[in-house]
């Protein structure tokens, strides 16, 4: 377990903290209900009975995966439609509401999250998942100098450090390609860790 750092700490009681697998934790498998409008000719194909799972599935990733819906961020790929209400009609569209699941990203303060930095200046350092490629991160992460005073960690960030941080607060909206976030660091994982067997695709 990840020890909570006290004000008072020193950089060797930072030193030896193990690393915490809950910051590989980031995506949790979500049940969600949406609305989701189909093309006219998938509608009256087979009206309820029409096997529509496959369209609903590529109509919600399509619409979210790999950005923010209402619930966080949605990994592509992971979404699965699993049952739909019966075909409606509005105007010249048709409509279900669609039960679905997929891997879903949404930060909670307090939570470790396993970070690699970006970009690093004085204002600010910019980091984003280690855990997945940064073209399709769910979260870009910014850390404050005003909130590290006095931290021998901050110091040491600099483009390509993995190290672990905690969240303070988070942001997003409706399409977002990424959850905005500014946390706090906890941990810097020693140079030539073996980063590998953390990653996820």
């Amino acid at each position: 377990m990840r020890k909570r750092l006290s004000a008072d700490s020193t950089a060797a009681d930072e030193a030896v903290t193990p690393y915490n697998p809950r910051a590989d934790e980031m995506f949790i498998v979500s049940h969600l209900t949406k609305r989701l409008h189909i093309p006219p000719i998938a509608g009256a194909a087979g009206g309820a009975t029409a096997d529509l799972l496959p369209t609903l599935t590529t109509a919600f990733d399509t619409l979210y995966g790999g950005r923010c819906c209402e619930e966080g961020f949605v990994r592509k790929r992971s979404v699965v439609a699993r049952d739909h209400s019966g075909i409606r009609a509005e105007g010249s569209t048709c409509y279900v509401d669609a039960m679905l699941t997929c891997d879903v990203f949404y930060p909670i303060v307090g939570q470790p999250l396993h970070c690699v930095v970006m970009e690093a200046t004085n204002m600010s350092v910019c980091a984003c998942s280690a855990l997945c490629p940064e073209a399709i991160t769910p979260f870009r992460m910014y850390l404050l100098p005003e909130m590290h005073v006095g931290s021998p960690l901050y110091k040491q960030l600099r483009k390509g450090v993995h190290f672990i941080a905690e969240v303070i607060s988070s942001e997003f909206t409706l399409y977002a390609a990424y959850i905005t976030i500014t946390g706090r660091v906890t941990q810097i994982l020693p140079e030539g860790t073996d980063v590998s067997k953390y990653v996820r695709e």
